[in-house]
């Protein structure tokens, strides 16, 4: 069954946190240094597609929980977090139904064993730097 934005929260599964997150510093930090990394190995490492679409996956979903951290929520799935988003912020610029396309496809590499073509990175990796760009620039706005 499809969860969406009313059933995550029926669910329990987007909630308050205790105290507002402040760690969007750090992450953005941490998100620029793994973008630096992937940047100076990128020629060895598109022969790795798999390793690319989950690295890259990571960082979207690390910079979407800073988000939410900052609002004083948490979720305890990556489809969730993408829904809230989703129904909560319409006005960022971000591809959802992109997110939850990457979020399958890493689900398929992390519990099913299976290895991305070279072609879904080439498809999709403009796609995913121009968000997470995007999602730097807004954690960036709200520090």
């Amino acid at each position: 069954m499809k969860k969406d934005y009313d059933e995550c929260v029926r669910l329990n599964l987007i909630k308050p946190i205790t105290k507002l997150d402040d760690r969007g510093k750090e992450i953005v930090a941490l998100a620029k240094h793994k973008l630096t990394f992937w940047n100076k190995v990128m020629k060895t490492a598109e022969d790795y597609p798999t390793v690319l679409i989950e690295s890259h996956y990571e960082i979207i979903k690390e910079l979407l929980t800073a988000l939410m951290g900052k609002e004083g929520l948490k979720s305890d799935t990556h489809d969730c977090l993408f829904y809230y988003f989703e129904e909560k912020h319409k006005d960022l610029e971000i591809d959802f139904n992109f997110l939850q396309d990457l979020r399958v496809t890493r689900n398929n590499i992390n519990y099913q064993g299976v290895k991305a073509p070279k072609e879904a990175w080439k498809d999709s990796k403009l796609k995913i730097s121009l968000t997470i760009k995007y999602l730097i620039e807004c954690l960036e706005k709200k520090d």
